[in-house]
């Protein structure tokens, strides 16, 4: 889409297309979040893949949950790599992320540096 190879480098095209939050999704390898002040590259969990489907959405839906909510990009990108995370390790799209213990405890665990 941007024309660039580095995940920098496409956050940055992005952004200077006028982009307020570049997400760059890089599935096992976690994702990149920009935004006019800060850059950070969040890494996914290593996890038993057992099953991808659902992984983009689970993330997606994990960022946005968190940036509504008016959380720093970077809590919004940990939130989105673990739904991700947790999605893959789990037959179907929803199985582990619906689960009440794991979301209950996800903003605890997910909004510091790793």
């Amino acid at each position: 889409i941007t024309g660039q190879k580095d995940v920098r480098d496409m956050a940055r095209h992005l952004l200077d297309l006028g982009v307020k939050v570049a997400v760059v999704k890089r599935g096992e390898r976690g994702a990149l979040v920009a935004n006019a002040r800060e850059c950070h590259e969040i890494p996914a969990e290593e996890v038993p893949v057992v099953d991808t489907c659902g992984a983009g959405d689970n993330f997606a839906g994990g960022f946005l949950w968190a940036y509504l909510r008016g959380l720093p990009i970077e809590a919004c990108g940990r939130i989105g790599c673990a739904l991700g995370s947790r999605c893959v390790s789990f037959e179907g799209s929803l199985t582990g992320t619906s689960d009440p213990r794991f979301l209950a405890g996800i903003l605890g665990r997910r909004l510091g540096p790793s």
